[in-house]
């Protein structure tokens, strides 16, 4: 019986591990996202001023240090979502792993309860026919 509470119980925990991950891999996402809408919103920023400079020449040398700033903060925020998309295929490889462990301890509970079931079967079938034996062995005794 305590092999039974195990599988029951690790299939519980392993499930409880993969909502776990799939919480996680859901906040690494949207932080990949926000990264890439920060990229883009700094690149529409850059071309925004670029096209404000266009009629002013000469402007444009005095904000080279901005859009050199800016280059380097959008080039942040791309390094940062290349790093996440790296923990993204570490967690999504860690989930499909926690998920596989479930089904195994799942599959194999199942497997537990159908054995048990039919070892019921079994011996409510010996004990009928013990039954079905002994009222047989009754009725065809020859003094009755």
């Amino acid at each position: 019986m305590s092999r039974s509470r195990s599988f029951a119980s690790l299939a519980r925990i392993h499930r409880m591990t993969v909502d776990e991950l799939r919480r996680g891999l859901v906040e690494l996402e949207a932080a990949r996202e926000g990264c890439l809408a920060t990229a883009e919103t700094i690149a529409d920023e850059m071309e925004a001023e670029a096209a404000r400079l266009a009629p002013h020449h000469g402007a444009l040398g005095d904000f080279a240090p901005y859009f050199a700033s800016a280059r380097g903060r959008r080039q942040n925020a791309l390094r940062e979502a290349d790093e996440i998309a790296a923990l993204i295929a570490e967690v999504r490889e860690r989930l499909s792993d926690a998920f596989r462990r479930t089904k195994t301890f799942e599959l194999l509970e199942s497997e537990r309860v159908l054995a048990e079931e039919h070892e019921a079967k079994r011996r409510d079938a010996v004990a009928l026919d013990e039954a079905a034996g002994i009222a047989h062995h009754r009725r065809s005794r020859p003094g009755k």
